[in-house]
């Protein structure tokens, strides 16, 4: 049984690993597009502003205003004009210059920048959870703990590795926990049955032999002739009662074993119902991920071309990254979760 667990931890933390490095790709894939839709956002904002009424000055020069972008530079945008001796230079001021559209464009920059700075965070998260699994993984194995772990690139959705309806059967049949119950039930009832016996009389038969050496001048006709002598020994027990209490001691030993192999069948069948429903729903989100994953891509492909052209489906945009985002990393879980319900099968069977 220590075996099972053993092997079974192994794999749930090699899934886990898998899960982790598939998330951190994913991730950092995601992290690409929203720097893709960072520069179309400033290219807009930039259109917009240019568009929206900007003058130049008597003299040609520009103020720049920066705009941060998620730690890869700074954007210089034009902003406003040298002021004049008559004022028309306020005029020029920024909250002028850019149109309800231009600030709108403004707040799709910013919100790709935040939604970039939370990934970069997701992702520094994952690297370091994935250290703790690498860890914990190699001291199951006895290697130290920065020893590197390789992790598969794609993982594959296992079948059941017997029918269905054979699981319940193989489970009893296999289980290292019921079947050390069974046998020390059958001890214990052994040990009964010579407490029980230990309350009879006892008698003895056997023979005695000894070696005799003839001495001289003995006239006896049996002088060194060796000895037999046959012997009989009854023995009565007294404290029947101490033999008798040793005969129930043991019998509520072997109903306690008895009761305890009977929660145990029962704790088993219910972890393989619990263990085979995962593997069905896993294998339900499976197809379920996969066909949403591929509709998700192809509207966020409609979407980026039409926010490209000049479209106002920013938002949209975002709302279907997030999707399409959280549609493979689910499809990931339910890979995972389909190959640990299947470790977890296999472990109570004793594999």
């Amino acid at each position: 049984d220590v075996r099972s667990s053993l092997f079974y931890e192994v794999k749930a933390i090699w899934y886990a690993l898998y899960l982790i490095e598939q998330e951190r790709q994913i991730t950092a894939e995601n992290i690409k597009i929203m720097h893709s839709l960072e520069t179309i956002a400033v290219n807009r904002f930039k259109s917009g502003a240019t568009s929206g009424g900007v003058s130049p000055t008597p003299t040609g020069k520009e103020t720049l205003m920066p705009i941060a972008t998620g730690g890869k530079g700074m954007t210089s945008i034009a902003s406003s004009g040298q002021m004049d001796p008559g004022g028309a230079g306020q005029e020029m001021a920024m909250g002028n210059n850019t149109n309800s559209a231009g600030k709108s464009e403004l707040v799709d920059v910013l919100r790709t920048q935040m939604a970039i700075l939370e990934l970069e965070n997701e992702l520094h998260l994952l690297v370091d959870s994935k250290r703790v699994l690498v860890a914990h993984f190699n001291t199951l194995l006895n290697r130290a703990v920065d020893t590197e772990v390789e992790i598969a690139n794609a993982l594959q959705a296992p079948p059941l590795p017997i029918p269905v309806a054979q699981f319940p059967d193989s489970i009893v049949a296999n289980n290292p926990i019921l079947s050390m119950l069974e046998e020390e039930e059958r001890a214990l009832f052994a040990k009964k049955k010579v407490n029980h016996k230990m309350s009879f009389p006892k008698v003895g038969v056997g023979v005695q032999y000894g070696i005799l050496q003839p001495r001289d001048g003995n006239t006896n006709p049996r002088n060194g002739r060796d000895m037999v002598m046959p012997t009989v020994s009854i023995n009565l027990p007294i404290w029947r009662k101490k033999y008798h209490a040793a005969v129930q001691e043991a019998e509520f030993q072997r109903v306690a074993v008895t009761e305890e192999q009977r929660e145990m069948h029962n704790t088993l069948l219910v972890s393989y119902e619990k263990a085979l429903r995962d593997f069905e729903d896993a294998e339900r989100r499976t197809g379920l991920f996969k066909k949403q994953t591929g509709l998700a891509e192809q509207a966020l492909r409609i979407l980026i071309v039409s926010y490209g052209a000049g479209g106002n489906a920013f938002e949209d945009v975002m709302e279907m990254q997030l999707r399409l985002l959280n549609y493979r990393l689910g499809l990931m879980n339910a890979v995972v979760d389909q190959n640990v319900a299947v470790a977890m099968l296999e472990r109570l069977m004793g594999r």
